[in-house]
């Protein structure tokens, strides 16, 4: 499939995933479509970066998309004048609450994002913006109109827990432009705020009560501008806790996945089809050895797989190799997706033409796509390739690109 948009609501962290494929172009801009025609661009994809030609080239996160209300998602490219749509899709508010919480959304940092108790949202005021200048000689003045400022007005929040007021002040600490989100059942509000002075109180005397009433004025204005960073559902604390140091982290992010990338030892841990495969010392492109892909001359398809590895959606992953082919001959690599069950998906796959005699590096980067659970680099030989066409293998690896936004999801 040479184009697609795939939209997936996350309800747990009010997010829409996006996956597009658009193999004519490496950059597209992603927007969303709201019910009443408005375009809204989605953040960090104005543009998104197309990282493969084959299949998904990028995976990102809505985190503003307005709760209970079906939008779409389109990817536009100067690079191509194709538009790719997306299936719609609908971000439902969390029913068991749907009468009192709300999400109030940091659009530069999503992980600071809340989902959060409102007792209420305060009359709207939308100021004049006029100038009534009286006139000599006339009893009726003469009025020089604008257009009204936006809503301002109140809304009261309350925390009941200590961990829940920790939350509130930190999102609100940098005094950012917040999206404020409320179930569709409050009349589809959604909008952007700029907080002014908030005041949380709680109750009167000391005791065990840790509730919270948190009363912020606020102007209802434009999105802000700016690329988000750190998606909510992780964060640095969860890294540091899991890898310790940043050189720890790393480390472990350009370390192979598949456990026989160099064949010094052997070429265990790799299967071949339409032939043998086999450690060899007759050439290597480091070390002192390579793989050796040998055709039984009578398949169509000659290849070898690696184990299958684990992976993790919103990831992304660079399947690599370098070949060297006995003749001139055309050769694919790919990162082969399966399910939870072993069952293939789909595969991201790049070609070169490599020149007999020649190493030659051949790579492939993309993301899982939705199901996916496992995935094997696959090196491979098409057109019943003679058992003369043979093809050594070396440094094929399979590797989580270390990205902040592979970290941090």
């Amino acid at each position: 499939m040479a184009t697609g948009l795939a939209a997936t609501a996350q309800q747990q962290y009010a997010r829409v995933q996006l996956q597009l494929t658009f193999t004519t172009v490496t950059s597209a801009t992603v927007s969303r479509v709201h019910a009443d025609g408005t375009v809204w661009p989605v953040r960090a994809a104005a543009p998104a970066l197309v990282a493969s030609t084959t299949g998904v080239g990028w995976v990102g996160y809505d985190h503003e998309a307005p709760l209970d209300q079906p939008v779409t998602y389109r990817a536009t490219s100067t690079q191509d004048p194709a538009v790719v749509a997306s299936n719609p899709v609908t971000v439902a508010s969390d029913p068991a609450r749907v009468g009192s919480m709300i999400w109030l959304t940091h659009p530069l940092k999503p992980s600071l994002s809340r989902l959060i108790t409102c007792t209420g949202i305060g009359a709207r005021t939308r100021k004049a913006r006029d100038s009534i200048l009286p006139i000599i000689g006339r009893a009726d003045p003469v009025a020089m109109t604008g257009a009204r400022l936006s809503p301002v007005a109140e809304m009261t929040l309350l925390t009941t827990t200590l961990a829940e007021t920790a939350g509130l002040a930190a999102l609100l600490a940098d005094g950012a432009t917040l999206c404020v989100r409320c179930p569709g059942s409050w009349g589809q509000m959604w909008f952007y705020a700029a907080v002014g002075d908030a005041v949380d109180e709680g109750p009167a005397g000391v005791g065990p009560n840790q509730d919270r009433e948190w009363r912020l004025p606020f102007t209802q204005v434009a999105a802000p501008a700016g690329v988000g960073n750190g998606a909510i559902g992780i964060t640095y604390a969860d890294v540091l806790a899991t890898y310790g140091t940043y050189e720890t982290l790393r480390t472990a992010r350009s370390t192979p996945l598949n456990a026989n990338p160099f064949f010094e030892t052997d070429a265990s841990s790799w299967t071949p089809t339409g032939g043998t495969f086999a450690r060899s010392t007759a050439q290597a492109h480091q070390g002192a050895a390579s793989g050796l892909l040998t055709p039984n001359g009578v398949s169509g398809s000659v290849l070898v797989l690696s184990e299958s590895v684990p992976v993790v959606a919103g990831a992304q992953y660079r399947a690599s190799a370098w070949v060297r082919s006995a003749a001139t001959r055309g050769v694919d690599i790919a990162a082969s997706w399966n399910d939870a069950n072993g069952a293939f998906l789909s595969a991201s796959t790049a070609a070169v033409t490599a020149t007999a005699g020649t190493w030659t590096q051949i790579e492939v980067i993309a993301p899982p796509p939705a199901g996916a659970s496992t995935a094997q680099l696959r090196v491979r030989m098409t057109g019943t390739p003679p058992p003369s066409n043979t093809l050594h293998i070396d440094e094929a690896s399979f590797v989580e690109l270390f990205t902040y936004s592979s970290i941090i999801t």
